[in-house]
């Protein structure tokens, strides 16, 4: 009688990933738990942490096979946002700025000055990438992915980007900013199409037109709503407070009216809440189950992954 042999099974990509010390728990430290990491020398303790970052790795490779599309759109949307502002440059006409209540209310930073919404908005968006690679390193008390950061971040921007392409080539308002103004030494439109199809034919701090609504207030306030999401942790005041001064220092700089970082304020959070009931985080079942295990490895607490896979509420 001839033998059954049995079907070779296929191996998922979960299981092609480096084994932690114990099937359902960190190579660091226990999941869901504040014990120390098992390593009492400081060489261990780094050996732990790259074992862990490796089998993150493999986990969010796995994500980002899937979101790939979808980043990959949102990078082509930036291109087209690039373009978009050239053409508002092409066809801005350089006019003395409208009146403006924040104008009259603060005071005016001198060109010298405008450094100084720069360096907080670089600070902002530098804490949120560090922020969002974090899981490559740090065990959080639930399941954060990079990818997971990243690509929620971006289709949010991409929507309001378009929002916001709509509304600055509707109306062309002359821009405040001191190299936009008449007889502006600096002011130098694209005149041709090359030049305004090639995003590095021109600054892009020395843009002018494309005003409603803010550009940089978009990217503070998607940081703002990251830390909300998937930082609970952190008191919601910080990143908030950063992005109120952030918006009185664009308004000081004269790079926008005040209506256009108003409009920024709350366009975004509505975006992202909107983006949040359409498509809520997910995972794919192989890392589901992954973390279904962990947690009723750890007090029985996979009930609270299956009611709420990933979401938090803002």
């Amino acid at each position: 009688m001839a033998s059954v042999t049995d079907t070779p099974r296929k191996t998922s990509d979960l299981e092609l990933l480096p084994r932690s010390r114990s099937r359902l728990r960190w190579p660091d430290q226990d999941f869901g738990t504040d014990k120390k990491p098992r390593s009492n020398t400081r060489i261990g303790w780094v050996k732990d942490v790259l074992s862990y970052a490796r089998t993150q790795a493999g986990r969010e490779w796995i994500l980002l096979k899937r979101e790939f599309l979808l980043l990959l759109v949102c990078l082509v949307m930036q291109w087209v946002h690039l373009v978009a502002t050239n053409v508002a440059y092409y066809m801005h006409i350089p006019r003395e700025p409208l009146h403006d209540l924040g104008f009259a209310m603060l005071p005016a930073l001198t060109p010298y000055q405008q450094v100084a919404s720069e360096v907080l908005f670089w600070l902002i968006v530098s804490s949120t990438i560090a922020f969002a690679l974090s899981p490559l390193v740090v065990c959080y008390a639930r399941p954060v992915y990079s990818v997971q950061i990243f690509a929620r971040y971006f289709a949010v921007c991409m929507y309001a980007q378009a929002l916001r392409i709509v509304s600055f080539l509707v109306t062309i308002l002359p821009s405040p900013n001191y190299h936009c103004r008449p007889d502006a030494p600096d002011y130098n439109p694209p005149r041709t199409l090359y030049a305004i199809l090639n995003p590095l034919e021109k600054d892009p701090y020395r843009g002018c037109g494309d005003l409603v609504f803010s550009s940089h207030t978009i990217f503070v306030m998607l940081c703002v709503m990251t830390f909300v999401k998937y930082a609970p942790w952190m008191p919601k005041k910080y990143p908030i407070s950063l992005a109120l001064l952030f918006a009185v220092l664009v308004v000081m700089a004269r790079k926008h009216y005040t209506v256009d970082v108003v409009v920024a304020l709350y366009t975004v959070p509505l975006l992202w809440l909107a983006y949040e009931q359409i498509r809520p985080d997910s995972l794919p079942p192989e890392l589901a189950t992954l973390h279904e295990n962990v947690y009723d490895d750890h007090d029985g607490s996979a009930d609270r992954i299956e009611k709420e896979p990933l979401t938090s509420h803002v």
